[in-house]
């Protein structure tokens, strides 16, 4: 039995699963997947260097037979493979790749019942990627989370609306964005669980239409004209660009005077008018982070609460932020809570935007350019996209500097 599988190179067996074949009249293929335990490009043994004799490669297997015999499907990078999901497409799977030992990562696509395999991981700022899980009654959506081992080499949670095309980052909420292990529950596609270092996270996925992480019905309220946050004369919730969301009520941080009422929010813009590198489309997953997350900074007096954002896709763009709740800014900064060093997660603090990079109009409408190689990112130089955490306020101590 297992006729095939390989054992010359003590591999891992990391899942086994099963599905409608592409036999006539039907059947049932089996699929197992293979972490190759080797590093990525190392020599395999003598042995099988030509899949003859005993086969020693991992990556993904399937048998027509109940098990007796397996075939290697072919395209998975390093063929090294972890978690594999079975699309609502017959013959379409997805299978996912951690980058460790040197991989490539990611997430991998068949159309075929698993025979051939393409890279399917465009958009995607992380490719420590255990899980993956497709919408069992949805072809075209597919989820995938992704491990990190800091704040600047992005993980969270992942989701396609286009069979896997593309990713957009939807991990609004989440506390720790380690990500091994999500799953779509099969009685309700809308419904995640995913697991994490800090336990089980929930989300149940309302419609959001311009795909920024923040449901329409959320959108559609704030402003002075309701869902038009920006002032613009378009809805947020159509704008992918444009984010908004509201602001808890009550104070928003014990040693601040100002405070928050019902209603108040805090609004998000890529400036796509001015020039940008990449898409920089979106504005996704914009959230209140709160003080047990992030420390208020000790150095400047802030005015509103810290933000939280993706800009996935983009290089460098100007980006307007307004909170409704304070509209004047004597002596204004714009500071981030972002690495001192870039890549190093270990050395995040507060500092401020030079003038020359960020200002305040007369009508609380903050202006900064951002770039993925300077201060104001979160994640490491070259990763594609930003990960912007910040909030405006007063500079009590001096100039531009880190806690």
């Amino acid at each position: 039995m297992f006729g095939g599988l390989p054992f010359d190179n003590n591999p891992d067996l990391i899942l086994l699963g099963l599905a409608a074949g592409p036999k006539s009249g039907g059947g049932t293929r089996f699929y197992a997947t293979i972490y190759n335990n080797l590093g990525a490009g190392a020599v395999l043994p003598p042995a099988c260097q030509n899949d003859a004799g005993l086969a020693c490669r991992g990556g993904v297997y399937f048998s027509d037979d109940g098990g007796y015999h397996w075939t290697r499907g072919t395209g998975v990078t390093g063929d090294s493979a972890s978690y594999l999901s079975v699309a609502a497409t017959a013959g379409t799977l997805f299978v996912s790749q951690t980058n460790v030992n040197g991989y490539a990562g990611g997430v991998y696509k068949s159309t075929d019942y698993g025979q051939t395999w393409t890279d399917s991981s465009s958009g995607l700022p992380c490719r420590y990627n255990f899980t993956v899980a497709a919408d069992p009654s949805n072809a075209q959506v597919v989820w995938t989370g992704c491990v990190f081992s800091d704040i600047t080499h992005p993980g969270g949670i992942y989701r396609s609306n286009d069979g896997g095309a593309s990713w957009l980052p939807y991990g609004r909420g989440l506390r720790n964005e380690a990500i091994s292990w999500l799953t779509v529950d099969p009685a309700d596609s809308g419904h995640i669980l995913a697991g994490a270092a800090e336990g089980v996270d929930e989300m149940r996925f309302a419609p959001d239409a311009d795909q920024d992480g923040i449901p329409d019905s959320e959108e559609a309220i704030f402003g002075t004209v309701p869902g038009d946050a920006n002032d613009d004369g378009t809805q947020d919730s159509t704008q992918a660009n444009v984010a908004s969301i509201g602001i808890p009520a009550g104070p928003l941080a014990p040693s601040l005077a100002k405070t928050t009422a019902a209603g108040d929010y805090v609004v998000v813009e890529v400036d796509l008018s001015q020039p940008h590198n990449g898409s920089c489309a979106r504005v996704s997953d914009l959230s209140v982070i709160s003080t047990d997350q992030i420390a208020l900074s000790n150095r400047m007096q802030q005015a509103a609460p810290t933000i939280r954002f993706i800009l996935p896709d983009c290089q460098s763009a100007r980006v307007n932020i307004r909170y409704s709740a304070v509209t004047s800014y004597p002596n204004g900064v714009l500071g981030s809570y972002s690495p001192q060093t870039p890549g190093d997660g270990t050395t995040l603090a507060w500092g401020t935007f030079a003038t020359t990079q960020a200002s305040v109009d007369g009508n609380g409408f903050w202006s900064v350019d951002l770039a993925e190689n300077a201060f104001g990112n979160v994640y490491a130089p070259g990763s594609g996209a930003i990960l912007f955490q910040g909030a405006p306020g007063k500079d009590a101590v001096f100039a531009n500097g880190f806690d």
